[in-house]
């Protein structure tokens, strides 16, 4: 990834099961990945394959947790470079 300053940028967003979102912003809207596949971390955010294009996330908060750092959360999880994120 050259550029991963955000295209596009939402405040946040819910996911399924139950987890918070925050800091999400659009990085390209071109490349397929598989959804959800952790691509790198940057400062203390992630950056996130979509079915096609890629996000940025800054903050997760687990359903009924307090909200943490992207990258704190996989540390915690041993998410790495090619995990799934969910």
């Amino acid at each position: 990834m050259q550029n991963t300053e955000p295209l596009k940028v939402v405040r946040s967003h819910f996911v399924a099961n139950g987890t918070k979102l925050e800091g999400l912003g659009l990085i390209e809207s071109e490349r397929a990945h598989t959804p959800f596949s952790i691509l790198g971390f940057e400062e203390e955010a992630i950056l996130v394959g979509c079915g096609k294009g890629t996000l940025r996330i800054a903050t997760l908060q687990p359903a009924s947790k307090k909200a943490i750092s992207a990258k704190s959360y996989c540390v915690g999880r041993g998410l790495k470079i090619g995990s799934l994120l969910f």
